[in-house]
């Protein structure tokens, strides 16, 4: 009876297999879609933010700027930046220190300014 069981874990253990292989295959495309757009989203959140960073250190222009939403912008770039650098993962890398540079350039502009 004991032999019996064993036989039979041991085939839903392998189905069970089967099925999670299955279920990574299925995602593979979409994980290698979502990484490709990746490449090209992440480097444009710096190169969006640029402008602003131009307007407050070149022309003084602060008066639009919420500087609370600066700050917790540079917290969270600083946050991801070392979560990039620990998991030496080069796209979070290429994102977000230069996000966090850009956003405390910002920060220290609307005081310098």
């Amino acid at each position: 009876m004991a032999k019996k069981m064993r036989k039979i874990f041991h085939f839903t253990e392998v189905l069970h297999h089967q099925h999670v292989r299955r279920r990574i295959n299925l995602r593979k495309f979409e994980v290698t879609l979502i990484d490709r757009l990746v490449f090209i989203a992440g480097p444009m959140i710096p190169i969006a933010i640029a402008p602003t960073a131009y307007n407050v250190w070149v022309h003084g222009a602060t008066d639009g700027i919420a500087l609370s939403t600066w700050i917790i912008l540079s917290c969270t770039s600083f946050i991801m930046a070392n979560y990039a650098i620990l998991h030496k993962d080069k796209l979070l890398l290429v994102t977000y220190i230069p996000l966090f540079l850009l956003n405390v350039s910002v920060v220290i502009g609307y005081f310098v300014k």
